[in-house]
């Protein structure tokens, strides 16, 4: 599952992911990460891992369509997970992404919310 909080007084928005993800849920996101880039320009963005047992098939595709017209509206993004294979990934393909990307362990999430609002 996702679930999306929109941009705050802190200056950053935070997409959490917990479960099985569907290509269902990329459709109930979509609408306020568009509206956040609509007002903000350009976003940051808290992704936290609290679980992740896979992927539906469809949800890929979704996940490719959703994602690459996004790609050069989110400036910064700070990847709290669990796994290490996770923040490992992230901090090897992060390169690819046109914004910042930086993984941080679960107990290291305060510095993942400092990063995004203090890294230029």
């Amino acid at each position: 599952m996702l679930s999306y909080e929109p941009v705050g007084k802190e200056g950053y928005a935070v997409l959490t992911i917990s479960g099985r993800v569907s290509a269902t849920d990329f459709d109930g996101i979509r609408p306020q990460i568009e509206r956040d880039i609509e007002t903000h320009g350009k976003i940051r963005l808290l992704e936290k891992v609290e679980s992740f047992s896979g992927m539906d098939p469809m949800a890929f595709v979704k996940d490719v369509q959703f994602g690459l017209p996004l790609i050069n509206k989110i400036s910064h993004v700070a990847v709290v997970a669990e796994p290490a294979w996770m923040r490992v990934s992230t901090d090897l393909f992060g390169g690819l992404f046109p914004g910042k990307v930086k993984s941080f362990e679960p107990e290291t999430e305060e510095a993942a919310k400092i990063w995004l609002t203090k890294v230029s």
